[in-house]
């Protein structure tokens, strides 16, 4: 995550390096309101693979294909451990 789009509070240094964040999961809207439309979601396991979830359906999907969708609705982030 860039610097830029963190608070300040997360901009906080950690035994003088910066804290370090990675993308987890995401969260999609399709529809032109909140009220209406879809939401599905994909998301990383423990071994880095990323799967997409619509309702009852489910099937791998790369990262690149994750970044690339245009109706993102919320990233979700995870500390990395250093």
């Amino acid at each position: 995550m860039q610097p830029e789009f963190m608070s300040s509070k997360l901009k906080a240094k950690k035994n003088g390096e910066a804290v370090r964040y990675q993308l987890v999961g995401a969260i999609f809207h399709l529809g032109r309101t909140v009220q209406k439309g879809h939401y599905t979601c994909c998301t990383r396991d423990c071994n880095g693979k990323w799967e997409y979830y619509d309702d009852k359906n489910h099937h791998p999907i790369s990262l690149q294909n994750v970044l690339a969708r245009p109706e993102v609705y919320v990233l979700i982030y995870e500390q990395i451990r250093v």
